[in-house]
């Protein structure tokens, strides 16, 4: 049986680089497309008799029940890729820094498909072992067409969303983990670099679209995700390695040696070179770090990213500490703050950055910087979430903006998927001022906070009334 051993890491943090050196080695084997994601999309494999009365899909699907279901399976992966790279007769590797290499490769993917499928179809025992270990035997077996030996691991390289280790554990006792843990700003600023460079934008703008449009629940995963895989690490040695993405470029051989031993495997001396199907992809893979972001970054643009991290980092025990490099506005960015002219307002000032707030009571506020701004210049600032529901809403003269405080309370109603934004918006000024948006602060209220702020609020209607009865 071919068991998963599964590479993670974030984002450009060297996992083909991994994959295509332990693909030097005759016990493991990889396919000719790497983010496969076949070990984790049988993570959440359902058997058969609980997804729904045997008699009732017989009578729905037939026999081919079994083999419906592993096509549905199939579709949360990249088998589907494998098809244009049988076509084309080539797969594109990706090197950090930025560079593609195509790298031949031949075989025929309908017959493998089909004998695959047969497989399933005939298959006794149906469950995610047995699958993953057919889906890679009918790879192996199309692919290294002149091996008789069959692997005893199938590397295999999740999204990398990914970060359910545990069920990876319990779905494959036999499979194995190695996780590359690589500095976050480093990977992160590694992958917006590409893709800035790729759409020939500036790192900066593509940096903001990564942390403003990207998903807020894979950032503040991903922060924690080496501290939280280090425990798991501990409580299974055995089957979970972390390697450092430095000592796997810089000290290839010691390393390669240490997983090999780790995965009681003999270590090949060709298992210190990025290969494929024997042949060597690029030299320069190992021995020296391609994408130093301190070399390839100004020391702004490293702040920048650091900026927008920290936030993430930060970002516990009820507390948000939200940048304002995380809003979307018209106006004009620097150094992670918003540049508003008061000349410059159509209506909305900035709005966002839809991030989810679980239940409690809440302390909003915002942070400006604001020069002398007449008293007749206002803005309304609130809270609304993705349904529509407004939380909060208060004009305000704008010289009263800052650290201005507002109650947010979410109630165990609202649905943890549903999404918050902060917005300011106002009228156009024929005062040419500047204002500085710097974010929103967000802390939990306690109940002791709660006590004196029903206190103080009695108070201040006691005094009211008292007034418009005396004076």
């Amino acid at each position: 049986m071919i068991s998963p051993l599964t590479v993670c890491a974030a984002p450009t943090a060297g996992k083909a680089v991994l994959l295509a050196l332990l693909e030097g080695n005759p016990f493991c084997f990889s396919t000719p497309l790497w983010h496969d994601n076949v070990a984790a999309a049988l993570s959440n494999f359902v058997p058969l008799e609980e997804r729904v009365p045997k008699g009732v899909a017989e009578g729905i699907y037939g026999n081919n029940l079994q083999l419906k279901y592993f096509r549905d399976l199939l579709t949360s992966t990249e088998w589907s890729r494998l098809e244009s790279v049988s076509l084309q007769q080539f797969y594109i590797f990706h090197l950090s820094n930025n560079e593609q290499i195509r790298l031949p490769i031949s075989f025929d993917f309908y017959s493998m498909d089909e004998n695959l499928a047969k497989t399933i179809w005939n298959m006794e025992n149906y469950n995610k072992e047995n699958i993953f270990s057919a889906i890679f035997d009918a790879l192996h077996s199309a692919i290294e067409t002149k091996s008789n030996n069959k692997p005893r691991y199938a590397l295999t390289m999740p999204y990398n969303d990914f970060c359910d280790y545990e069920k990876l554990l319990v779905s494959f006792p036999k499979g194995r983990i190695i996780y590359i843990d690589r500095d976050i700003s480093d990977a992160l600023g590694s992958a917006i670099l590409r893709r800035a460079k790729l759409l020939k934008s500036s790192f900066a703008t593509e940096c903001r679209k990564e942390f403003l449009e990207g998903d807020k629940n894979f950032f503040f995963e991903l922060v924690s995700r080496t501290a939280n895989i280090q425990k798991l690490c501990a409580s299974h040695p055995d089957k979970i390695l972390i390697v450092k993405f430095e000592e796997l470029i810089l000290e290839t051989e010691k390393t390669m040696r240490a997983i090999c031993n780790w995965l009681s495997i003999p270590f090949t001396k060709n298992m210190c070179c990025a290969t494929f199907q024997g042949k060597i992809i690029d030299a320069r893979a190992t021995g020296s770090i391609q994408d130093d972001m301190q070399k390839l970054l100004t020391h702004k643009e490293i702040a920048l990213i650091h900026r927008y991290i920290n936030y993430f980092k930060t970002t516990k025990n009820g507390k948000l500490d939200i940048p304002a490099a995380l809003f979307s506005t018209d106006h004009t960015y620097a150094d992670g703050n918003i540049i508003i002219q008061t000349n410059r307002i159509s209506h909305n000032i900035f709005h966002g950055p839809y991030i989810s707030i679980p239940p409690g009571s809440y302390d909003a506020s915002f942070s400006f910087e604001i020069a002398d701004v007449p008293t007749y210049v206002q803005w309304t600032l609130d809270c609304v979430d993705t349904s529509g529901n407004c939380y909060f809403k208060k004009t305000l003269p704008v010289f009263l903006l800052n650290g201005a405080h507002f109650i947010l309370r979410v109630d165990e109603t609202v649905d943890k998927n549903t999404k918050f934004e902060f917005r300011a918006y106002g009228e156009k000024s024929n005062i040419d001022l500047t204002v500085i948006f710097k974010g929103v602060k967000i802390s939990t209220i306690s109940n002791k906070q709660k006590f004196f702020t029903k206190i103080i609020r009695k108070f201040l209607v006691f005094i009211n009334k008292f007034t418009l009865k005396y004076f």
